[in-house]
């Protein structure tokens, strides 16, 4: 997990406006023809659990007009609705505040099991509700000298609205679930009311975003600010206090006048295809790939240039950044980035060098700018390059600077690939290695794998250009650059004028679809919760996910995948269970297909049935039954993909 403990609540830039609290907040890659929100720019946004598309986003501002915040919370890639669901936030006067009695507790469950935000039909082919209020909200107050907490049940000028939808999948794949909400909070009693509490340009500020994984009995995994292990909600969630805090800053309280490098901060481009590989020879703002050549590359192949896209969402400039790249085969690694590969070879890393007696110019990135790259060498000839053996590669970046900067995405991990199909096959790696000892005492680890699927008909994209998800035009137009044909003029910005032959046609995409695989890894802990009357397994998601980006001819074609493994069974549509040597590795099989009559979701699967139990403490044999004993978490996927086009 990126280690990020700093979120700041900036006025707008005055271009978007001001959020309105409705629950909309993002598109969620979707052509709904709704239009952007505008009133987070200048904000603060943290992205978590991101190797792809990241489950949960939040987003944060200060509004001018009223004084008060607007936290924004989205949650995606869920199954089903499910009532405990959860959004827990806490904070308190100041960072440094140690007295019990000062903090606030806020429990918003968003969404009713089974329909998403309210009762009653949505609008349009998602079933988008907005502007809806939550399914449930406690408010509490700790308890001054003691560990308790004590509950108030109202609270002046606090606004929570709930958005749901059912974000668009290939037909046959199983549904996919999504919700966001918005909370708009007090910042001073005197507005939020007796029992609300005065919070400082520095306050203490904890929120972690609760999943329910709909396993038998469920399962719950969470996303959580500040970013740093060991911060996660365990026990009974009503009682639970933070252990770690988060700095929440309100630049505006101190006059806007905090150090020049203290605004909304410094990330990667376009999550992660911000980061990746070209050969040497390419020119600098080309597309980035998977694709790392070695020894065995063609004679006269060029060397590789790993490069990461950094921007700067602030008004000053972040200066002395380094970046350093770490690898494994593709797919899933270890969640410490620590056990990945640091290449030897590969020189600066990290880059750029700034030790010793001739160090490399400092890496600066200007404010509110794009496309800044940060990039080293990897020479084909270089034997370290056998460490992450297969063409396609598993990247992990991590950003650091040497002068004061806030990020708000200081790592991320590329770990999806882009395909051509009719058919795409891979064999993934999944490593138990670097976690706790299994909680039920035997010698595997248990792991849980959730796989979902959306497809963008590229005709509809084009058509809808001025009114979609910026985050989705370079996963499509990347995809389609890919294409065996070759690219086309405009693609990279999917440009209307250069591309709207496709409505006789005549446009070498009016036949184009994309489809969007992602497969979640979680590993079952020896942790639970408790939320309500409910006690959940608590799952551990640092393992990320992966995926692939499949460009495909024919928009009328079914699409759909399987997984073969020896320990390996399935729970339901989209839900698997895994059991992998503590320590150890195993291997699966996947193939994606797209045909006129060929499969759709999962339905070609061979996997056998099975059931997942939660874990037993010190016995032996939890996790899954059925097909051979399974799963329990928080998986890490080294995924070696073999492509076969057709």
């Amino acid at each position: 997990m990126s280690e990020i403990d700093t979120l700041l609540f900036c006025d707008p830039d005055g271009v978007g406006g001001e959020p309105t609290i409705d629950g909309f907040f993002d598109l969620d890659y979707m052509l709904t023809g709704e239009t952007p929100e505008g009133g987070y720019i200048g904000g603060s946004e943290l992205t978590i659990g991101a190797s792809g598309i990241a489950p949960v986003v939040f987003r944060g501002i200060r509004k001018a007009s009223n004084g008060r915040l607007t936290l924004a919370f989205m949650c995606r890639f869920s199954h089903e609705f499910d009532t405990n669901n959860a959004v827990v936030i806490v904070v308190k006067p100041s960072f440094g505040d140690t007295d019990k009695g000062n903090q606030r507790k806020i429990i918003i469950k968003p969404v009713t099991a089974g329909v998403g935000a309210d009762v009653g039909p949505g609008t349009g082919s998602n079933q988008i509700k907005t502007a809806k209020n939550p399914a449930d909200v406690n408010y509490f107050k700790g308890q001054s000298g003691a560990s308790g907490w004590d509950q108030y049940f109202t609270q002046a000028n606090t606004t929570i609205k709930v958005r749901s939808w059912l974000p668009t999948v290939p037909s046959g794949s199983p549904e996919e679930s999504a919700w966001s909400l918005e909370i708009e909070l007090p910042t001073t009693a005197a507005d939020g009311g007796a029992d609300w509490i005065n919070l400082s340009d520095d306050f203490g500020l904890y929120f972690s975003v609760i999943k329910i994984i709909p396993v038998d009995g469920g399962a719950a995994t969470q996303y959580w600010f500040p970013a740093i292990i060991g911060a996660d909600v365990t026990g009974l969630v009503e009682t639970w206090t933070p252990s770690l805090y988060g700095h929440g800053i309100i630049p505006h309280k101190s006059g806007q006048s905090l150090p020049s490098s203290q605004f909304p901060g410094v990330g990667f481009d376009d999550p992660w295809i911000g980061i990746g590989c070209r050969p040497v020879t390419a020119a600098a703002g080309s597309p980035l790939g998977s694709t790392i050549n070695g020894a065995s590359s063609p004679a006269g192949t060029p060397d590789n240039r790993i490069v990461a896209k950094v921007r700067n969402n602030g008004s000053t400039p972040a200066n002395d950044i380094t970046c350093e790249f770490r690898f494994h085969r593709y797919g899933l690694g270890p969640a410490d980035p620590l056990l990945w590969n640091s290449p030897p070879g590969l020189t600066p890393n990290p880059t750029p060098n700034r030790d010793g007696p001739t160090p490399d110019p400092a890496f600066n990135v200007p404010p509110n700018s794009t496309g800044n790259e940060v990039s080293a060498v990897w020479p084909t000839s270089d034997p370290s390059l056998a460490a992450v053996a297969s063409q396609d590669t598993c990247m992990w970046a991590q950003l650091s600077a040497r002068t004061p900067v806030t990020f708000f995405q200081s790592s991320t991990r590329r770990n999806m690939t882009f395909v051509n199909l009719s058919e795409s096959d891979g064999d993934a790696v999944v490593s138990g290695k670097g976690y706790d000892d299994p909680p039920d005492g035997s010698p595997d680890q248990d792991f849980i794998v959730e796989t979902f699927a959306r497809g963008v008909i590229v005709r509809e994209l084009i058509e809808k250009r001025d009114s979609i998800d910026p985050a989705l035009l370079p996963i499509v137009a990347q995809s389609l650059a890919g294409a065996d044909r070759g690219a086309v003029a405009g693609v990279a910005t999917l440009d209307h004028a250069m591309l709207s032959t496709h409505a006789t046609g005549t446009s070498p995409y009016a036949n184009s679809v994309v489809f969007i695989w992602q497969s979640f890894g979680y590993r079952v802990t020896a942790n639970t919760i408790t939320l309500g009357a409910t006690t959940y397994p608590l799952l551990d998601n640092g393992c990320g996910s992966f995926g692939s980006v499949a460009h495909h001819e024919g928009v009328q074609d079914s699409f759909g995948w399987a997984f073969e493994g020896d320990r390996m069974v399935q729970y339901r549509p989209g839900l698997y269970g895994l059991k992998v040597p503590n320590g150890g590795e195993t291997v699966i099989k996947f193939r994606l297909t797209a045909a006129p009559d060929g499969p759709r979701g999962d339905g070609a699967s061979k996997l056998p049935p099975g059931k997942f139990t939660p874990p037993t403490h010190g016995i032996g044999g939890g996790g899954q039954t059925g097909g051979g004993d399974l799963p329990k978490g928080c998986l890490a996927f080294l995924t070696t993909l073999f492509k076969k086009s057709s």
